[in-house]
Order: C-alpha cells, then sequence, then structure tokens
C-alpha cells in the first residue's frame, strides 16, 4: 500500500522539482518515514540510487552530494548527506496525510561557506557553522542553503516507541527540555553550536557508512555504537534545564532572511560594518527582529559576529599567507595597525606576530 501510495505522491509532485520562486529552486521530496524518504529522493530528477549499498548519489546542475542510510534497529535509522549546492536551493519535506508517520529526527549538521577573497595571495576564505535540530514527528520542514555552501549532517530518525523505551522511560520524573519540547505545541527546536563532541562523532558515522574499503561490509555494530553514543550525548545535554536558553523555533522565511543576513556581513569582511539598518531594510525585516533572531540563531550579536569573522580571517590570512601584518590589517579596513593587533588579541588572547612575522 505504501509503495502505491508513495508513487502517486511522486506522480503529483514531479512536474514541481526544481521550480523556481523568490530567488530559489525548490526540491520537495516525501518523509512520512525513513523509508519513504529515501524512496522520494531515489526517484527525483538526478538521483542514482545504489540500494545494495545503501547510498543515494545526487548530481544536478542545483546540488551535488551523496546519502547513505541505514536502519539500526526496529525504529531507528540513522542517514548522512555530504552535500554541495550549485544554487540556492530550498528543500521541503512535504507530509502525506494518507501516511503513518511516527519519527522524531534529530539532526547535526556542519555548514561550510567559502567566499572570494580580495587579496592575491588568497583566493578564497572558508567559514563554518555548526547546530543541532530536533523535529517532531509528522512535522513539514523547509530548510535554504546559498549556492557555494557545503554541508555534511548526521540525522538520526527514531520512533515514539524508540524514545519512550530507550529514553524516558529510563527516567519518567525527569523534567527536561526534552519532555517539554515534546508536550509543547512547538514543532522543531535548534540549538547553535550545542554539544561538545558531535563534530567527533558525527565524523565516526560518516566514516563508517563510507566505507573507503569496497570489499569489506559497513561494520554495523560500530555504527551502532557510534550512533547511541551521539544520541545519548544530545538526550544527556538536554537534561540541563538552563538550555532552554539556548533553543528557537523559527519559520522557513524567517531563516531564509536570517541566513541572508548572514551572507551580507560575509560579503563585507573585507569592507566596512554594513549597518543594521541597512541589513534589515534589504532583507524585508524589522530592525528590532533582526538584532533578536540573529543572536538566538548565531549566539552573538550582528557586529560581534562580523568581528569575530574577520578576525578569523586574518588568522588564517597569517598562518597560510605571505601578507605582513599590516597588510592584513588594511585588507581589514583598519587604518591603525595597533587597533587591529588589539582586537585580534581580545579575539585570540594572543598577539598577531605570534602567527606571522611581525613588519
Amino acid at each position: 500500500m505504501i509503495p502505491k501510495l508513495v508513487d502517486a505522491w511522486l506522480s503529483k509532485f514531479k512536474k514541481r522539482f526544481f521550480i523556481y520562486k523568490d530567488g530559489f529552486f525548490e526540491l520537495p521530496f516525501l518523509g512520512n518515514s525513513p523509508a519513504i524518504m529515501v524512496k522520494s529522493l531515489s526517484a527525483t530528477i538526478f538521483s542514482k540510487h545504489l540500494e545494495d549499498k545503501q547510498i543515494i548519489n545526487l548530481k544536478s546542475p542545483f546540488v551535488d552530494g551523496q546519502m547513505h542510510y541505514r536502519e539500526i534497529e526496529e525504529g531507528l535509522w540513522i542517514i548522512t548527506f555530504d552535500m554541495k549546492w550549485k544554487a540556492n536551493l530550498k528543500h521541503y519535506k512535504v507530509i502525506s496525510k494518507e501516511i503513518t508517520t511516527d519519527f522524531y529526527t534529530a539532526a547535526f549538521g556542519i555548514y561550510t561557506h567559502k567566499l572570494n577573497v580580495p587579496l592575491p595571495t588568497i583566493n578564497k576564505f572558508s567559514y563554518f557553522h555548526k547546530s543541532w535540530t530536533l523535529i517532531k514527528p509528522g512535522e513539514a520542514v523547509e530548510a535554504v542553503y546559498y549556492k557555494g555552501t557545503e554541508g555534511v549532517f548526521v540525522n538520526a530518525y527514531f520512533t515514539k516507541a524508540w524514545l519512550e523505551k530507550n529514553v524516558i522511560s529510563h527516567q519518567p520524573s525527569l523534567n527536561t527540555t526534552l519532555l517539554k519540547f515534546i508536550n509543547s505545541d512547538r514543532t522543531s527546536i535548534v540549538w547553535p553550536e550545542l554539544i561538545t563532541g558531535s563534530e567527533q562523532l558525527s565524523s565516526s558515522i560518516i566514516r563508517i557508512l563510507n566505507n573507503p574499503e569496497p570489499d569489506k561490509e559497513v561494520n554495523l555494530l560500530e555504527l551502532k555504537m557510534q550512533s547511541l553514543m551521539m544520541l545519548s550525548m544530545l538526550f544527556t545535554k538536554l537534561k540541563e534545564e538552563d538550555i532552554q536558553e539556548h533553543y528557537f523555533e523559527m519559520s522557513g522565511d524567517d531563516r531564509k532572511k536570517i541566513l541572508q543576513s548572514e551572507r551580507i556581513l560575509m560579503e563585507n569582511l573585507y569592507a566596512s560594518f554594513p549597518g543594521i539598518e541597512n541589513i534589515a531594510q534589504t532583507i524585508g525585516m524589522s530592525a528590532t527582529k533582526l538584532k533578536s533572531s540573529f543572536k538566538t540563531v548565531y549566539g552573538l550579536t550582528l557586529f560581534d559576529y562580523y568581528q569575530e569573522k574577520r578576525m578569523y580571517a586574518a588568522r588564517e590570512m597569517l598562518e597560510n599567507g605571505d601578507l605582513k601584518i599590516k597588510e592584513i590589517a588594511a585588507s581589514l579596513g583598519y587604518e591603525n595597525v595597533s587597533k587591529f593587533t588589539a582586537a585580534f588579541k581580545k579575539q585570540y588572547d594572543v598577539l598577531p606576530s605570534r602567527h606571522r612575522k611581525p613588519d
């Protein structure tokens, strides 16, 4: 019954694959369960499904990537994505009312953005952002990505029964962020860079699934251990009461605007700070909402985030280029080298001369 419903959905939505709207191409997929999502994405244009290896390769004018998937045990799946967006693209998960949906999603993602650098000795500059997202069953989700963004994601999908059996039943009286979320009207919550160790565990899971030795099977025992360790870290962190201050819920349109504001900051990294009012006007959001939403998403004010990335760029130039300190300072808009030195020391607690020879 379910395959027929999925085929019917694909037939209905096929004409909507990669339509262009408001500056973004759109890619819908059916997401009632991990198995249905696999079937939906494998049937999209430009995809190649290697069922024996449980891999979907995506190669199109809009996005290149690879998806690995495994059912770890009944009620628990792990799916990883390694993606590179070649155009502005909006992915959105569609939920069919005709198909049962019972899976929560816990997703850890690392986004890499590359910018052109207007300096002769450095062509590109990369910066990173990490986040955790928890999504309730049956919730349609939109995710937007700008051209040039690269992302690595490790997603765990677990049913209500699995969550009850393996997490909640062991601590029935625990008043945690997780339980509050489950019993609330919220559909999803996001934490920026929440848990130390997430990147290492996600890298281990990706390494296991990528399995560089083609003649060997994926080590399912190791995969299960690493997946459960990552989830255990997440659920342990969610016991902390003060974590309430770090999560947020945001519409797809607002998230797109906040991503756009961050992109404006990065495009002006080697120029002056563009100004909050100017950014707000450009993205179509009030300055008050922009300041609040940006700090919630990135954990810093717009100017502090801009300044942090400038110093990160400076460190990259000091460590990997031949520019002198005064040239780096000038490239970032500092007329006074001493002010640049003070800003760098404030960020990294070390003088820039420790990274590159002084003038």
